[in-house]
């Protein structure tokens, strides 16, 4: 998994409650949460990279900008032998 983090200019907890409704439609995220006090009203979500435009157009038809910040690529700690 990935860690996609995205500015967005959700400012509430009825903001939240908005995008929450659309993120729950998304099968393919493994979790996700908002930081409202951060100055760039993060949603930080888990899931493949793949999904981004998933996610955002989710955000967007919800009724809030968003933009990408940050990819984080999980490392695996496996190894082969």
């Amino acid at each position: 998994m990935t860690q996609l983090i995205f500015k967005t200019n959700m400012h509430c907890e009825g903001c939240v409650a908005s995008v929450n409704s659309a993120m729950e439609k998304l099968e393919s995220i493994e979790s996700w949460h908002t930081d409202l006090n951060d100055k760039n009203h993060l949603l930080v979500v888990e899931a493949d990279e793949s999904q981004k435009e998933v996610i955002m157009q989710a955000v967007i038809d919800a009724g809030y900008s968003i933009e990408t910040l940050e990819i984080k690529k999980k490392k695996s700690w496996f190894r082969r032998k």
